[in-house]
């Protein structure tokens, strides 16, 4: 799992998803003001959840690799598509088990964004991409 360290405790600004274009856009400010910019295309499936005018970030996980599939990883997944913490026997959930299978073969990648305050977002789509806006 990758840290994107540069967006602890940054201010996540919007989010602008389309259902025609099956995208994503996150718009978020760091520490120093700078701007950053989260776009995922291909998306699988997102959840925000808690948005408010202010949303603190704690840190952003991203997994694109089938060996950074933690078991946290698993259940924030799973989170993801039942809105509900999984207990050990929905784990063997035929669809939950399919949709880690694609994440193993690289086919989707999963974005994570943990607050200290406001917005949760969960993102799995074919590709994902961080931009500094200058």
């Amino acid at each position: 799992m990758i840290n994107l360290s540069e967006l602890v405790e940054a201010d996540f600004l919007s989010v602008t998803i389309s259902s025609a274009e099956k995208s994503v856009k996150l718009l978020i400010s760091d520490r120093r003001g700078i701007q950053w910019s989260i776009h995922a295309e291909g998306v699988d499936d997102v959840l925000v959840t808690g948005m408010r005018r202010s949303n603190i970030i704690d840190r952003v996980n991203f997994v694109a690799k089938r060996n950074e599939i933690t078991d946290e990883v698993r259940d924030k997944i799973y989170f993801l598509m039942r809105e509900k913490y999984p207990l050990p026997k929905d784990l063997e959930w035929s669809p939950f088990m399919e949709k880690i299978h694609v994440i193993e073969a690289e086919k989707l990648c999963f974005l994570e964004i943990e607050p200290v305050y406001g917005a949760m977002v969960l993102l799995l789509a074919k590709k994902i991409e961080v931009k500094k806006l200058e």
